[in-house]
């Protein structure tokens, strides 16, 4: 079976799934869907922490913190939408979490590992944050007024934009290297891509005017911004790789590699899909 194939099988299951779980279960402000963001957080930033060298994470109990630490932040603005956490814990949960990897550093048993001090503060903030902090928008779109309808639309416009793209890189695309970071990316499927979101957004608009209200122009800037970001998504990803030296940040999803590989551009568009629908449509 080609690679192509199950990229298309694995798309034609996955998508579906998690649409479903929006659309099917949205009692609790979507709880069974930030259950799955926290999920994929923790087993995203497991695999962002293993594109690190060994010896950042190089003490016991190490398997623990890198799970902690990955799914913390959802975790907080899950139970701050569930109405548990204050909404200044965030920023008190990253503050905390620095103190205490800097604290560690400190009560390293020998001199000659404290050359290791800073690359494991680094590694382990970037394990805290990426991709966990991005996903806290996710969650957070579960808050606003007709949550399942804005999740549904975000979902398509960041998906089908990497369908459109891989589509139209295959069927158009002659000129690869676009960027170095991606030698594979072509212009056909860099313009497949980012003209896909703001055609989602007008056809949501259109089929949800009170969930995406305004003039035309609206949608427009919103899936331009939106196609953008996704294309960025998916790069960020694949230079934090390079840099690793790996071709899939992990191999749990057949055809597709690691799950940061999967998520990594509603990940990256996250924050500017909540920035961009609260200052155009609410």
């Amino acid at each position: 079976m080609s690679n192509f194939t199950v990229r298309v099988i694995v798309f034609s299951v996955g998508v579906p799934l998690l649409l479903a779980s929006v659309i099917l279960a949205p009692f609790r402000s979507h709880l069974l869907f930030s259950l799955i963001a926290v999920v994929a957080s923790a087993g995203a930033g497991w695999e962002t922490a293993g594109l690190f060298p060994r010896y950042c994470f190089s003490y016991r109990g190490e398997a623990v913190a890198r799970l902690v630490l990955a799914a913390l932040l959802p975790t907080v603005a899950l139970l701050h939408v569930q109405g548990v956490v204050a909404g200044t814990a965030i920023p008190s949960v990253i503050t905390g979490a620095l103190a205490l990897v800097l604290a560690g550093q400190a009560l390293r048993p020998t001199k000659s590992s404290l050359r290791y001090s800073l690359p494991s503060v680094g590694a382990h903030m970037v394990t805290l944050l990426y991709p966990g902090l991005p996903l806290v928008y996710i969650i957070y779109m579960t808050s606003v007024p007709e949550a399942t309808s804005v999740i549904v639309v975000f979902l398509c416009s960041v998906y089908l934009n990497d369908t459109m793209a891989y589509v139209a890189g295959r069927l158009f695309g002659k000129r690869s290297g676009l960027v170095a970071v991606s030698p594979g990316k072509t212009r056909a499927g860099f313009i497949g891509g980012v003209v896909t979101s703001p055609v989602v957004l007008v056809v949501a608009a259109a089929l949800l005017p009170t969930a995406f209200p305004g003039a035309l122009w609206r949608p427009v800037v919103a899936g331009l911004g939106i196609g953008v970001a996704t294309v960025f998504g998916d790069l960020a990803e694949s230079s934090l790789k390079r840099s690793a030296a790996v071709k899939d940040s992990g191999n749990v999803i057949p055809g597709r590699g690691g799950l940061l590989d999967s998520i990594d551009s509603p990940v990256f568009v996250a924050p500017f899909f909540y920035g961009l629908y609260h200052l155009l449509f609410l």
